[in-house]
């Protein structure tokens, strides 16, 4: 059992987490006959908007450090915070204004981010000040990051438009780990997230024909015409097979993708036109079983089944042995019988 899913397992228990509050927890099975082990993935993570009168986040920020888990559960029950996640104390408690920045409409945004001594839960609260007031505008939960805190930045994009970015950790344990950044942009009304995509991980000793690593960048970024991110795709693919040593690397790929705004969904989606890997291909990193890692990754098994070296051609051989049958399957395994 992961340390992710350990963790969840009791906070599910004592804290109720529910659909309802926009969270939940992900099991995968990767490789139909291969071992089962259980990933808990904390990807839906909670997200609350309100409109209420607030003091200075950096007096509040005091005012935790100082009255503990008792302000804590005073303030969340004055302005009605919409999480479990401080529902133990858990304290002494840490809490620091990590962002302070001027939106372009020109009202003031601060975030406070609070966690417990353990450092396995956070969470973020979005102060927005116009008039001279601040307001609680929104909160955001970040659970289980014991092992890599959660990381927050400002994306400017242009002079009209900018995001808070958070990177955190989605999935954790034996021979796994994997990241996610999400932008949000932060309205009169609360948060909206606008982009995520996976942007680090790695998953090996899983029993599978395959091991990985991936990362994904942000290479540039413009708001004219159309507000538009691209990104760098890498990942490297190396032989899991342990009777067949003598193969090490498999092969890496090297893709862009570009994602421009869509005003219909109010956030970036792929330009599929424009882009070298799917939206599927590029959650498929981290979440590829064989079969998926077969389809997104067809011609450069291609290239494998044409190798010069026959311990190469041999590991495609077992590789599609533990594959169920699929049309690619078909295709490669007829290629492999002229080769």
């Amino acid at each position: 059992m992961s340390h992710l899913h350990q963790r969840l397992s009791s906070q599910k228990s004592r804290q109720g987490v529910s659909s309802s509050e926009r969270s939940h927890l992900i099991f995968k099975r990767i490789g139909m006959k291969y071992r089962s082990i259980a990933v808990a993935a904390y990807t839906a993570l909670v997200i609350a908007n309100y409109n209420v009168q607030a003091d200075d986040p950096a007096q509040i920020a005091k005012s935790i450090e100082k009255g503990g888990y008792a302000t804590l559960q005073q303030l969340s029950k004055q302005w009605k915070v919409k999480s479990a996640v401080f529902a133990e104390d858990n304290g002494p408690y840490s809490a620091t204004v990590v962002e302070n920045w001027q939106l372009p409409a020109g009202s003031q945004c601060s975030v406070l981010r609070i966690n417990d001594q353990f450092r396995w839960d956070y969470q973020y609260w979005i102060f927005l000040r116009d008039n001279k007031a601040w307001r609680l505008i929104a909160t955001r939960d970040s659970i289980v990051q014991k092992y890599s805190p959660p990381e927050q930045h400002i994306v400017r994009l242009g002079k009209q438009h900018s995001y808070l970015a958070i990177r955190e950790m989605t999935q954790t344990g034996t021979g796994v780990q994997t990241f996610e950044e999400s932008w949000y942009a932060v309205r009169a009304d609360g948060l909206r997230e606008v982009f995520s995509i996976p942007v680090e991980g790695y998953l090996s000793g899983w029993n599978m024909p395959f091991d990985r690593e991936y990362s994904i960048r942000v290479t540039g970024m413009t708001d004219e015409p159309t507000p538009t991110v691209d990104v760098a795709v890498s990942a490297k693919y190396v032989n899991a097979i342990e009777n067949l040593t003598e193969v090490t690397d498999l092969f890496s790929i090297n893709r862009t993708a570009r994602f421009k705004w869509n005003p219909a969904q109010e956030r970036f989606a792929l330009d599929e036109a424009t882009s070298q890997i799917s939206e599927d291909g590029i959650r498929g990193l981290a979440d590829d079983g064989i079969v998926e890692f077969l389809k997104h990754n067809y011609k450069e098994l291609q290239i494998l089944v044409h190798s010069p070296k026959a311990v190469i051609r041999q590991w495609v051989k077992l590789f599609l042995d533990e594959c169920t049958a699929c049309t690619e399957k078909t295709a490669l395994l007829e290629l492999l019988s002229k080769s």
